[in-house]
Order: C-alpha cells, then structure tokens, then sequence
C-alpha cells in the first residue's frame, strides 16, 4: 500500500497528472473553437445564399408584377367574353322560342280577310 501512496505522490509531484488535466482542457478548447469556426462558416455560406436568393428576387420583382397584372387582365376578358356569350345565348333562346311562338300561330290561309290559325287560341283544346 505504501509503494502506491509513493507511486501516485511522485506523479501528482512530477506534474504528470498535470499535464494530463491541462491536455484534456487544451483539447477540449481546441474542439470549441474548430465547431465555432465551423458553424461560422457555414452561417456565412447561409447567409451567401440568403443574399443571392433576395437580390435576384427583388431583381424580377417588378416583372414577376407586371406578368401577374397581366394574366388578372386576360381573366378578366374571359370574363368578360363569358358574359356576352352567356347574353347572347339568352337572346339566341328568346328569339327561337318567339319564333316557335310564331310559327304556332301562323295563318293557313293565305289571302283572305278572316285569319285562321291552325289552333284554337283562347279555346281549350279537347282530345
């Protein structure tokens, strides 16, 4: 027992221990300071691309505006031409069924003074 307590006072003496205690702190600091490097790096490559990726955005910007008030304006003509197509077909349906109406009660009798459709309007029809 006595040679151990002689064993581990000579190496606490000698500095041994020491130098064991200030390596792992030297290491330790040494690794910090490479992940901060580390991690500035890649922060400043980050923040490379950040830049890159505003300026072209600020960059097309005013076309990206221009090209989106664009397609609003072509919308807003096939909206617009919807609409008149939609108005014409009314029109178109109007006039058929006046047409048709027309037709109904068209005179068969051409010439003569006392008119005669081909059906009783005004009466009630019977089987």
């Amino acid at each position: 027992m006595d040679t151990v307590l002689q064993i581990i006072t000579l190496l606490v003496s000698s500095g041994i221990v020491g130098q064991l205690l200030y390596y792992n702190s030297r290491k330790r600091k040494e690794a910090a300071s490479a992940q901060k490097d580390e991690d500035a790096n890649a922060m400043a490559y980050a923040q490379e691309w950040h830049n890159l990726y505003n300026h072209e955005h600020e960059e097309h910007m005013e076309e990206r505006t221009r090209l989106n008030n664009k397609i609003d304006s072509l919308y807003d003509d096939i909206g617009k031409q919807r609409a008149t197509i939609r108005q014409l077909k009314d029109d178109k349906n109007t006039l058929i069924m006046r047409m048709r109406e027309l037709q109904w009660n068209e005179c068969t009798i051409n010439g003569c003074m006392k008119r005669k459709p081909p059906r009783d309007y005004g009466r009630e029809e019977t089987d």
